[in-house]
């Protein structure tokens, strides 16, 4: 969480020496704060994963070995059923909790770099 912020203060210090004070403290402080909130909210709010199952229940009768396929045609359609998901979550947040944590060292530099970018643009770049 902290490491890509950092990281964008380097490559600010490297890369863009014009770069002002105010926009580096803003840059490093607001990426840190947006990762810590992505990094959290993945934490609290992941999706579980959707294990398959290890039965044989669900089979289509054509993989059974048996002659008598009218009685397993019969099993497999009592047994076969789909579960609808009826927890839909619209929240325009929850792809963002969903992206992998190793994309965090990609985006804290970035966002570091480019608020840091946009506050020395408006205050000024060689105050």
């Amino acid at each position: 969480t902290f490491n890509g912020p950092i990281f964008g203060v380097f490559l600010i210090g490297f890369f863009c020496p014009r770069i002002n004070a105010k926009g580096v403290w803003t840059g490093f402080i607001t990426s840190t704060v947006l990762m810590l909130w992505i990094s959290l909210g993945s934490l609290l709010y992941k999706k579980p994963l959707k294990f398959l199952s290890f039965s044989s229940d669900e089979c289509d009768y054509s993989n059974f070995t048996s002659e008598n396929t009218s009685v397993i045609k019969n099993f497999v359609s009592l047994t076969n059923s789909t579960i609808n998901n009826t927890t839909t979550d619209e929240s325009f947040v929850s792809p963002l909790y969903q992206v992998s944590y190793t994309l965090n060292a990609v985006a804290g530099p970035l966002l570091c770099m480019l608020i840091a970018v946009i506050v020395s643009c408006i205050t000024g770049i060689f105050t």
